[in-house]
């Protein structure tokens, strides 16, 4: 059975606990099949795993809740056709009641964004 070391864990795993990647040598992936969705689930910012990220879009004014933020900007961006660049973390908490708190304050003096 052919093995492979993962470039993020760097751990040896068995070939099939990696994608299949025909545009590499080895036929795999880089990343372990753990470690990929681990990045899809959060991307490259380690400090907001496990945390409610509370953010704001200048261009449009608009304030938002995830818990994924890197999923939700990639969706603003393709989805919604809005304008990411310059966006900025208002808060990081582990706790979902602390940033659906701060996002409705905002919410309520003015910011745009999503309505109940």
């Amino acid at each position: 059975m052919k093995h492979q070391i993962c470039s993020k864990c760097k751990s040896d795993k068995p070939i099939s606990d990696f994608h299949r990647d025909s545009r590499r040598e080895s036929g795999a992936a880089r990343y372990c099949k753990s470690c990929k969705q681990d990045y899809d689930k959060h991307g490259p910012n380690k400090k907001l795993r496990d945390k409610y990220v509370v953010y704001y879009l200048p261009a449009h004014n608009y304030i938002g809740m995830t818990y994924n933020l890197h999923r939700r900007i990639r969706a603003h961006k393709t989805v919604d056709k809005r304008n990411t660049a310059g966006y900025k973390i208002v808060i990081a908490t582990r706790s979902k009641r602390i940033a659906h708190l701060v996002e409705t304050f905002l919410h309520i003096i003015g910011f745009k964004g999503f309505r109940y």
